[in-house]
């Protein structure tokens, strides 16, 4: 298969990150960094956005377009057995008989549930996205493995691919990856607020050295995070959180002087895995989702219209028992919500989400503005996937998305403050010297990969 034009990459990620800019405000400014509100709102208004555009499309485009279901890059036949029936199997002009292609959208995805419930588990992806996202934000680490998870799950592509049978893509230069992942590393650090001495305290703690000693090397410095992306704007609740906890002096009972091995290795692994199950998760959750679409695309002929009304639209029903299962599981409300909101019960989250969403009115615009164009981010993402080499593909988004994050970041800061409310302290580390000639170095470095990719150099 083809590879995937640049322009059509850029522009899928342009979307993104303009989405980001309203998906901070929303987050900070609407809902006080509450992560489930955000959630809430996010989930109320993507259901009834993509609802009524996917109807619309439904019933108004043509069936050559709503119908139209690509096969590795090619429009391929529809035929009764399988687009009218919906049996399973092979098809052929011997066997089969050819029909014109139905239109698909809302009113005949619930159809396709009947029968094919397997399109279900693509909604339960996102069981196992937030999962491990909350989780490695509370690691020193977190933020920078959550990159590079997005990273490693390229590996899985193919992988997954070959085990729903479907053709394993071109495989991706080692350069790549390696110049991508240190690229990577070099945008990120700074623009997720990593201070080097608190990492190591932090990480001086978790091997059992005494909280005050590496807190001492940490109080000369703080970090405070500018966010990025659509879910990192939830990122100042769990720093908050991260940073309730103040060592006494009891913890030098927990930590003594002279450990023994155990007292040293069990933490250790505690904290190796701590990172490494998310990072896995996280890594699975992000492969199978763009994989998925190719799997229904292929073996049910759900096109773009489907899958999203799967994706989208039914949204609501997938997150409402995720966010019922954070506030009745023990310890799991305070893993995963602002401490500020944590007295709020379910149903009270509810109410006040949409609350704070529709007053003032100009909220419910600028929601409405958040999703549509991370929306229409999704919508180019099916078509990425099903009509060009899904293994590059996917990289490409990947290493393009890392770039516009944080040129995003800098512009909206520079520009528009007060839109997401930043702070001058964030403000400040943004436009820190050094982490400017971090990400531009990053910056080139992605840039070169992609040329390698492309075989351009």
């Amino acid at each position: 298969m083809q590879k995937a034009p640049l322009w059509l990459i850029v522009f899928a990620q342009v979307l993104s990150t303009a989405g980001d800019a309203f998906g901070q405000r929303v987050s900070r400014k609407h809902h006080g960094s509450s992560r489930r509100k955000m959630l809430v709102s996010l989930t109320l208004m993507n259901a009834s956005q993509m609802l009524v555009f996917l109807l619309a499309c439904e019933w108004l485009l043509p069936a050559s377009v709503t119908g139209a279901v690509y096969v590795d890059g090619e429009k391929v036949m529809c035929w009764q057995e399988i687009d009218g029936d919906h049996k399973e199997g092979d098809c052929d002009a011997t066997k089969c008989h050819a029909i014109p292609c139905p239109p698909q959208g809302p009113v005949t995805a619930m159809a396709a549930l009947y029968y094919y419930p397997f399109l279900l588990f693509g909604g339960c992806v996102n069981w196992l996205y937030y999962s491990g996202e909350v989780w490695l934000y509370k690691e020193a680490l977190g933020l920078l493995f959550l990159v590079l998870a997005n990273l490693a799950s390229s590996f899985l592509v193919n992988p997954i691919m070959y085990i729903f049978d479907l053709p394993v893509s071109s495989n991706v230069p080692a350069a790549v990856y390696v110049m991508g992942i240190f690229g990577a590393l070099l945008c990120t650090i700074e623009k997720v607020g990593i201070d080097f001495w608190s990492v190591i305290a932090k990480l001086r703690t978790k091997l059992g050295c005494p909280p005050k000693a590496a807190a001492a090397a940490a109080s000369s410095s703080s970090s405070v995070a500018p966010v990025a992306g659509e879910h990192d704007a939830l990122l100042a609740a769990t720093s908050a959180t991260a940073s309730a906890h103040n060592y006494g002096d009891d913890d030098d009972k927990k930590y003594p002087k002279n450990p023994s091995w155990k007292q040293r290795v069990l933490p250790m692994l505690t904290s190796c895995l701590n990172v490494l199950i998310p990072f896995a998760v996280l890594s699975f959750a992000y492969a199978i989702w763009f994989c998925l679409q190719i799997v229904y695309n292929d073996y049910y002929h759900i096109n773009v219209f489907s899958f999203t009304t799967v994706d989208k639209v039914l949204l609501l029903f997938y997150v409402a028992p995720y966010l019922l299962m954070v506030d009745t599981w023990p310890g799991f409300k305070s893993l995963f919500e602002n401490p500020a909101y944590q007295h709020e019960n379910y149903v009270t989250s509810v109410v006040n989400a949409w609350r704070e969403s529709t007053n003032p009115w100009w909220n419910m615009v600028t929601l409405f503005v958040f999703r549509a164009l991370v929306n229409g981010r999704s919508l180019i993402y099916f078509y990425l996937a099903v009509l060009y080499d899904p293994n590059s593909t996917y990289l490409e988004l990947t290493l393009v998305r890392i770039i516009l994050s944080w040129v995003g970041v800098v512009l909206v800061v520079l520009c528009f403050p007060k839109f997401i409310g930043a702070t001058n302290e964030e403000r400040r580390k943004v436009f820190e010297p050094i982490g400017i000639s971090l990400k531009l170095i990053g910056t080139i470095i992605i840039v070169l990969s992609l040329f390698v990719l492309n075989g351009l150099i």
